[in-house]
């Protein structure tokens, strides 16, 4: 068994994903147990509750690196666990080898704060010697606690600012085979305002049906959360 943890803030918007998202985990096809972290769910849906009493303190980076921190300390989650949030949705039945899977998207091409600090990330890896692919890719993302403790030891992500997915699959599975995200992929439906070769943007119901078909993740931001696309949700997770 794995514990499935939601890093979870909510917010008052007229559509609560998180409830969704816990929905779909039934094409999740391992044994988990469930916990969040962060704000309790107003709703009851099961599982632990991990409090983060600052965490509308913190800048956005800073709060990341703090939850896993409390995730490494939880004695009731699982030394591995799945770190998820609530934007995120199994569309299809999924195994661990399907989300354990190295995968990577390009390096921004515009530099901003979150680019910046990605580059930083960038070069601390270089630094002890590996060379890097960028692996932001907002997926559900398995960890090993022991690994990110030593990571933590390592690379001081909390005092540096760096980003932990893109440390920790480059540093303990630099030798792994990479699969770069793209939409032929077949593994994620990510939406986005504008689509793109690795994004997705519709406000029509049957193609996004078609597109919920052919991918096993889907993942939106606020801008690329259409009508359709929140009926669709509704309609394959509903509460």
């Amino acid at each position: 068994m794995i514990s499935v943890v939601y890093q979870y803030k909510k917010h008052n918007g007229p559509f609560h994903e998180i409830y969704h998202s816990v929905a779909s985990l039934k094409n999740l096809l391992v044994d988990h147990n469930l916990h969040f972290v962060g704000d309790r769910p107003q709703k009851f849906v099961g599982g632990s509750w991990i409090e983060d009493e600052h965490q509308d303190r913190r800048a956005p980076w800073y709060e990341v690196c703090v939850k896993f921190q409390l995730i490494m300390n939880a004695p009731d989650v699982k030394t591995q666990f799945l770190l998820m949030h609530d934007d995120m949705y199994f569309l299809n039945p999924t195994t661990l080898s399907d989300i354990k899977k190295f995968y990577y998207i390009d390096w921004p091409k515009e530099i901003r704060s979150y680019s910046s600090m990605l580059l930083n990330t960038k070069a601390a890896l270089e630094s002890n010697g590996i060379r890097p692919v960028n692996c932001e890719t907002h997926l559900p993302r398995f960890y090993n606690k022991n690994k990110l403790r030593e990571l933590f030891e390592i690379y001081k992500p909390v005092e540096n600012a760096l980003f932990i997915p893109t440390l920790y699959y480059n540093h303990f599975y630099k030798h792994a085979s990479r699969v770069r995200i793209l939409n032929s992929v077949g593994i994620r439906a990510a939406f986005r305002a504008e689509g793109g070769e690795c994004t997705y943007s519709s406000n029509n119901k049957q193609e996004i049906e078609q597109i919920f078909k052919k991918q096993k993740i889907l993942n939106h931001d606020d801008a690329g959360l259409s009508p359709a696309l929140i009926e669709c949700i509704k309609d394959h997770f509903p509460i």
